[in-house]
Formats: C-alpha cells, structure tokens, sequence
C-alpha cells in the first residue's frame, strides 16, 4: 500500500467527520503542527533540571553542550565536561536526561516553552521554532526559567509552568477553553480520538466543533469500527517510501496522549483515565477551578450597548492562558480586555498562536500587532469589530497595562 485512499468514509458515507479524516490522513503532516518531543517530565523535574543549570551557569552564563551522539563519540571534549557534569547530576536527582536526551529532547521543548535559550557556535541566538537550521552550541537560562524556580508560591509556578505549556502548543490552550467553555454549544469533554482526527493549531476551533458533533453521531459500533480499522490500515509496514509516504496509527496516538500528558500539568485541564480532555473544575489542591468569568462577558456587551451577532466572536485580545498568577488572570478576563470581531479575522488570530496581542486604534478601526511586531491584523470599526467608541481609550489604557505588567 504506498498511497492513502478512502479508509474510513466507507463505513458512512454520508458523515462528514469520517470524509474529513481520510482527507486529513492523506496529508504529509496528519499527525498534526505540534511540536512536542516524545518527553515525560514534571514542571517539578523541569523546575530541579533550571535549578542545577543556574548553579552550574549561574546569571545566564551560557554553557557549551555536545553536538556528538554518545554512540559516536563516547568521551566527552574539555570544553564538555561541564556539561556532561550537569547531564549525570540532573539524571541522578530527576531519572531524565542523558547527555543526548537532554540536548535532542528536552532542550528543545523547553526552549520552545521559554525556559532557557539556545545559541549557535557565534553565540547568537536560536529561533526556539527554526533550530533545525542551526546548530546548537550553548544554553543559557530564560528570564522565565528564572522566573519560575525563584516563585515560592505553587498556584504561581503552575500559572507560569502553564504558560510555557501554551507556548510549546502555539497558543492552543485558549482554543481547548472555547471548545470546553466558551462556544454556546460548547462539549463537556474531548476524547483523546476526537482530539486526533478533528484538532490542530491549523484547523478553526468551530470546525473542530462541528466535526467532532458530526463524529458523535456515529453509534458506539461504527466509532469502534472507525479506531479498528485506522490500526490495522495506517500501519508503516504497510506504506512503500520514506516517513512522508508511510502512516503510523500508534505513533499518531502517542504524539496526541504526550499532548494529553502537558494539558494535564496545567492548571486548566484535566485527562480523567488519559482519555479524555476536560476543563479544571477544581478537584485538586494545587489546581482552581479556572473559568471564565460569564459577568465579565455579558459585562462586555453592555458597556458597549450591542448584542450578539451571528458571524462574531468575544476574543480576549491579551489570552487568558498568559496569565502567571491569580492576579494576572483578573486582568486578562476582564470586559476592557476583550473585543467582539468577526470570525474570518478571529480564526487568523488563533491560528497563529494568539499572540496579537498589542492593541492600538486608526481612528476608530482597531489595530491588533504581534508581541514582536512581524504582522498585525486591522478590524474596521462596524465591519470587523463592534465595540463603542467612548470606551476606545479605555481599552487602549488596560491593553497598556496588561502588556506592561504580564507581557514579558
């Protein structure tokens, strides 16, 4: 078998979740945007690995890793010692990271996450997203990998361990939150199979709603059949060709349970036997329970004196999920920082990670700019966005505060 055909349509025809999953398996990139390594750490384990990488490079200090697989050349260059020291210490206290762990799996995750930075052999920084083109020679401590082991308060470190979870998923969290919570016709739970075949950083979160309701439609039989079928046919044996031509079943699973792992370390999610996604209702001492506030929305319709729309959403322009405290998240879901905009432009906006985040005002259109300022989105007043006008500097005001204290 060396091409996908139509695997699963043939057990309903006429369901537009199974068309949907034989379109989606016929792509390079089925398994998904996501860009986590196959790793299991702890925020407690990650919090331990920056400790010990602080004392043996202290005040961001930049450390010289090896670039050599252990395989290839087991002993380590002077220059690597130091490293290799800290690899053993990190292995004995935590149980991860070997030397080519670390530097192949880890690293690179919490780099993604913000928790340390890499450099290439100039000492430049690395693109934490783009490093497959360069290679990398140091590592240093983040501002945020400091930021997290000095916190003494545990619902902190969670805020700010959730924060890098975000980042590593692109900025997903805060679509998770529509699907569970936000959407009139939100669903109480996603299965770790519908999270599979219907949820991507590059598929709208009410696409994903619409496919997974058309899925549920399927009885309990024709679901099984569904799971059945996929692991016997997307099996790489069975596929003539490289790793874009082959499909793997398990290893699609295993990407999307790692993904499961992460949410279930933040403090907005929990995975009830590892096969369900569901929102935090509070059960756990170190987690809240973490909603968003209804007042707060209805709030926003009437300082503005508009109502509902079809073809609208209420987007929270700084993302709830920034948050890294309790008091960080009373400013992110507050009316002053939201605003009502058509979906075209609010599915660009979370599709690319939800990091518009700056927000400023061309007359009365409102202009909505990256964190690093490469790209901005303009909602013109009426036709993109609807808000009132007398309130355009208040919102100006609190985006400049929400920035100032928690954009970092």
């Amino acid at each position: 078998m060396n091409q996908v055909s139509s695997i699963v349509l043939p057990i309903d025809p006429n369901n537009k979740a199974l068309r949907f999953i034989d379109e989606r398996i016929s792509r390079d990139n089925y398994r998904g945007h996501w860009s986590s390594q196959h790793n299991r750490y702890t925020m407690d384990k990650l919090r331990t690995t920056l400790k010990l990488l602080n004392r043996y490079a202290p005040n961001k200090d930049l450390m010289k890793i090896r670039t050599t697989d252990i395989s290839k050349r087991p002993k380590n260059n002077n220059d690597e010692l130091q490293y290799a020291n800290f690899c053993n210490d990190v292995k004995r206290v935590t149980k991860i990271g070997t030397q080519d762990a670390m530097r192949k799996n880890l690293f690179p995750d919490w780099h993604r996450m913000s928790f340390i930075e890499r450099y290439d052999a100039n000492r430049d920084l690395i693109d934490p997203l783009n490093s497959n083109k360069q290679k990398v020679q140091y590592v240093a401590i983040s501002e945020r990998g400091l930021k997290l082991i000095k916190n003494s308060d545990r619902l902190d470190q969670y805020y700010i361990y959730s924060k890098g979870i975000n980042r590593l998923l692109q900025g997903y969290i805060d679509v998770l939150f529509n699907l569970l919570e936000h959407y009139e016709d939100h669903l109480d739970y996603i299965s770790i199979y519908e999270f599979m075949f219907f949820l991507d950083v590059k598929i709208d979160g009410k696409e994903s709603l619409s496919l997974i309701e058309e899925y549920r439609k399927l009885s309990e039989k024709k679901r099984d059949k569904v799971i059945n079928t996929l692991t016997k046919k997307l099996h790489p044996q069975r596929f003539i060709g490289n790793k874009l031509v082959k499909r793997d079943f398990g290893n699609w699973k295993n990407k999307v349970q790692q993904i499961f792992y992460l949410l279930d370390q933040t403090i907005y999610f929990n995975t009830p036997s590892n096969d369900k996604l569901t929102l935090n209702q509070g059960k756990s001492i170190n987690k809240p329970t973490m909603k968003r506030s209804p007042k707060q929305k209805t709030e926003y319709f009437e300082q503005h004196n508009i109502k509902k729309e079809f073809g609208f959403e209420l987007h929270h322009v700084v993302p709830f999920s920034w948050a890294e405290s309790d008091k960080d998240r009373k400013l992110l879901d507050h009316w002053k920082n939201m605003t009502y905009i058509d979906g075209t432009s609010h599915n660009k906006i979370t599709q690319q990670g939800n990091d518009y985040i700056i927000m400023c005002a061309n007359k009365n259109n409102i202009v909505l700019k990256k964190e690093d300022n490469s790209d901005h989105q303009t909602l013109i007043y009426k036709e993109n966005i609807k808000y009132n006008t007398k309130h355009k500097q208040t919102m100006l005001d609190h985006n400049k505060k929400v920035c100032r204290q928690i954009v970092t």
